[in-house]
């Protein structure tokens, strides 16, 4: 899963078509078995990583692409889930450093063409709108979380997230819906029972309430 989500990562970085600020269980779900399409993808993304490595090593003249994929490994290897595992699956934050040694890469293929000027200028248009575009999706919690949901529909926590914002604006019975939906991805999510009891509290449901904390007090007994 980690080697396929790499070939997301690179993908992501090359057409950033989607963005979201969240890819937590189940967003992108597991590569259980060599199987699975997407455990070939990631393993060819790795064998053409060292063959290009080797190659640049035993050919001079192409000696220079080495460094950007050597720095990539480099500066993934703390948050790529493969030597150790961390807190998130997935976060394009983590691929901010490591996507300078894609634009290296790039950049070393470019410049060995006749026309990268043009290229370069379309790129750095293209990908100046799509940050404009973007920034809009953050210009304040309702947008925020809206597109959140939009670009992470399988996630728990855009559900539970959509939640605790409609609750902020008084619409409990909408919030519970997405507690609930929540809860149906991931069933010990303790922070999703507790808010739904809150908000069933707050419609006069009591013993729906009192049944939903203590579904959270059994995944989370230290959360009262």
């Amino acid at each position: 899963t980690a080697l396929w989500i790499q070939c997301l990562y690179l993908f992501k970085t090359l057409l950033p078509l989607t963005l979201s600020a969240d890819y937590s269980y189940k967003q992108i779900p597991l590569v259980m078995t060599l199987a699975d399409p997407r455990a070939f993808a990631a393993l060819l993304l790795l064998a053409l990583a060292v063959l290009v490595v080797f190659i640049a090593f035993s050919r001079k003249q192409h000696s220079a692409l080495a460094a950007p994929i050597l720095a990539y490994a480099i500066l993934f290897s703390p948050t790529a889930n493969i030597l150790f595992p961390i807190g998130t699956i997935m976060g394009e934050r983590l691929a901010y450093a490591p996507s300078l040694a894609v634009a290296l890469f790039l950049a070393i293929l470019l410049t060995r063409t006749r026309h990268w000027k043009p290229f370069l200028l379309a790129v750095a248009l293209l990908f100046a709108v799509r940050t404009v575009l973007r920034n809009r999706d953050w210009l304040n919690p309702d947008r925020f979380y809206t597109a959140l949901l939009q670009t992470s529909p399988n996630a728990a926590k855009s559900h539970y997230s959509f939640g605790v914002l409609l609750s902020s604006h008084g619409d409990d019975p909408s919030a519970i819906d997405e507690y609930n939906r929540a809860i149906a991805i991931f069933p010990a999510y303790a922070e999703a029972y507790r808010n739904r009891g809150n908000a069933l509290a707050r419609l006069g449901r009591r013993d729906e309430a009192m049944a939903s904390y203590r579904l959270c007090l059994r995944f989370a007994p230290d959360d009262y």
